[in-house]
C-alpha cells in the first residue's frame, strides 16, 4: 500500500470479542469511521454497539463508545504500529463490523 490509499475491511466478530488493525512496522493509517450493524439508540443519535481504542499488547485504551455519539464523524483516530486499532463488540450477540481510513505514511 502507498500514502492515500484506503484501507477498509468488514469481519463478523463474537460478542465481547476485540478485532484489531495493526500497520506494518513503520505504516500509519487516519481511521474516518466505524460501522455496525448492532446500534444503540435511535436517529439521529444512534451509535454502533462498539469500544474503539488503541492497543499496544498489554493496555486497551477506549477512546470512543456508545456515549460519545458526536465523537463518530468528527474526530479521526490516527494509529501506527505499536499503538494500533481495537474495535470491541460490546453487544450480545455476533456483530458485523466495518473501518475505514486512508494510509498516511509509509
Amino acid at each position: 500500500m502507498a500514502v492515500g490509499d484506503v484501507v477498509s475491511d468488514i469481519s463478523t466478530i463474537g460478542a465481547a470479542a476485540h478485532w484489531t488493525f495493526q500497520p506494518a512496522a513503520g505504516d500509519e493509517y487516519e481511521i474516518n469511521g466505524v460501522g455496525s450493524n448492532l446500534i444503540i439508540g435511535s436517529a439521529p443519535d444512534a451509535t454502533p454497539d462498539v469500544n474503539i481504542g488503541l492497543n499496544d499488547d498489554s493496555l486497551i485504551s477506549s477512546a470512543f463508545n456508545e456515549n460519545t455519539a458526536y465523537a463518530w464523524f468528527n474526530r479521526p483516530m490516527h494509529i501506527t504500529n505499536p499503538h494500533y486499532l481495537d474495535i470491541q463488540n460490546t453487544g450480545a450477540g455476533n456483530a458485523n463490523l466495518s473501518y475505514w481510513g486512508v494510509q498516511t505514511k509509509d
